[in-house]
């Protein structure tokens, strides 16, 4: 008999064993992480264009915006809020390197507005700076899903001119909250490995397995195992690249501009 022929009886023999082992794993690993303490400033953000160069199409067409000449006028909403289960404190926010809200050089943020706030014990607040080329974002504190609703008027063409900066103290950078963008900020090859060849790679164990001289019940249990384990993490990668808008900020996220 061969080591491999010995390892497989092995396996088989102790089913159920590493069964309950990789169960007792999991939820051990499940409730390490639900009481870990994390502080998690996320943010997530839409534009939609008003103008875009039209004076540029019309040479004897003007336009002012509170008396500032402009070419382009967007509205941006900004999410911001702590999906983490640690408060963010004021104090954890760095004096170097503030939350703002930074548009590219090339545009000014012409007004900023909380639409709205989760808590108002929050003080949750954001003031245009006087240059216009940014915007300070502040709060007293940030208990879980705690936040605001912020509501950007600006001279660029959409949310991409936007970005969020700021250091948060034993958290980091906010993190962009979309689905799977994680992966889309992986190189490309990374991405294929992860969500496409690992998978394949323990499917494939299936067909290299169904050479062997092992009894119908054997293979189908393995075949379970396999595509449970696969699909089993495909799960993982997706819930950990999705962050969820928090319940409360639904009716205001999806009634886009206020005036």
């Amino acid at each position: 008999m061969t080591i491999f022929s010995q390892l497989i009886e092995w396996f088989f023999s102790n089913l159920w064993s590493i069964i309950s082992l990789s169960i007792t794993l999991t939820f051990a690993l499940y409730f390490y992480f639900k009481s870990k303490k994390v502080k998690l400033p996320l943010y997530s953000h839409w534009s939609i264009n008003i103008i875009n160069e039209l004076v540029n199409k019309f040479e004897s067409l003007e336009m002012t915006y509170s008396g500032l000449p402009i070419e382009n006028l967007s509205v941006t909403k900004i999410l911001f809020w702590n999906g983490g289960n640690d408060t963010i404190d004021d104090q954890d926010i760095s004096r170097v390197d503030p939350l703002k809200i930074q548009i590219k050089e090339k545009y000014k943020i012409l007004e900023s507005n909380v639409l709205y706030s989760k808590n108002p014990a929050n003080q949750f607040s954001i003031k245009t700076a006087d240059d216009k080329s940014n915007a300070m974002l502040k709060f007293d504190y940030l208990d879980k899903d705690e936040g605001g609703i912020i509501q950007l008027i600006h001279t660029g063409k959409s949310f991409k001119d936007i970005e969020i900066h700021g250091t948060i103290k034993g958290a980091g950078k906010p993190v962009h909250a979309n689905q799977f963008l994680f992966l889309l900020n992986l190189p490309y090859f990374k991405r294929i490995i992860l969500i496409i060849v690992i998978p394949i790679l323990l499917i494939g164990i299936i067909l290299i397995f169904s050479i062997f001289d092992f009894a119908l019940s054997t293979k189908i249990m393995l075949s379970v195992l396999v595509i449970g384990f696969s699909l089993l993490y495909w799960g993982i990668l997706f819930h950990l690249a999705k962050r969820k808008i928090p319940k409360g900020f639904d009716i205001e996220w999806k009634e886009f501009i206020k005036y």
